[in-house]
């Protein structure tokens, strides 16, 4: 992660998406921004792999449509998870109580964009899943 942590400072408009591993990172953002990403992690004998998505998915450039998106969630109907959910907007296990609803979805669009959270790569997590 310290490979794209500098990088990430300097392109606003690029968010890390998704860790998956060590190793595994995903970033989301502007396309020329990515590709300087790209480029410049190339240079540094970095190995990277682009992904064909429809759109943006957790990055900055999803901020204009959180408030249409919670607008609609709010019409659904949510419930509190049956089994052990680990939350990665929280970063832990919920309580059991906790519902997965309108606002939660929001949070977990913007903490992934960027806008909730620091600019720096979170560590992954690693409570075991069982």
């Amino acid at each position: 992660m310290a490979d794209v942590a500098d990088l990430l400072a300097d392109e606003p408009a690029v968010a890390l998406a998704a860790v998956n591993g060590p190793g595994d990172l995903v970033l989301s953002g502007a396309a020329a921004a990515i590709a300087r990403i790209r480029d410049e992690l190339a240079s540094r004998a970095v190995t990277t792999k682009a992904l064909t998505v429809s759109h943006a998915f957790h990055s900055p450039l999803m901020e204009p449509m959180l408030g249409e998106f919670e607008a609609i969630a709010r019409e659904c109907t949510f419930r509190t998870p049956s089994l052990p959910i680990y939350s990665t907007v929280h970063g832990r296990l919920l309580d059991g109580h906790e519902t997965m609803d309108a606002a939660y979805w929001t949070e977990h669009i913007r903490a992934l964009s960027g806008s909730a959270t620091p600019s720096r790569p979170p560590s992954a997590p690693t409570p075991p899943m069982s």
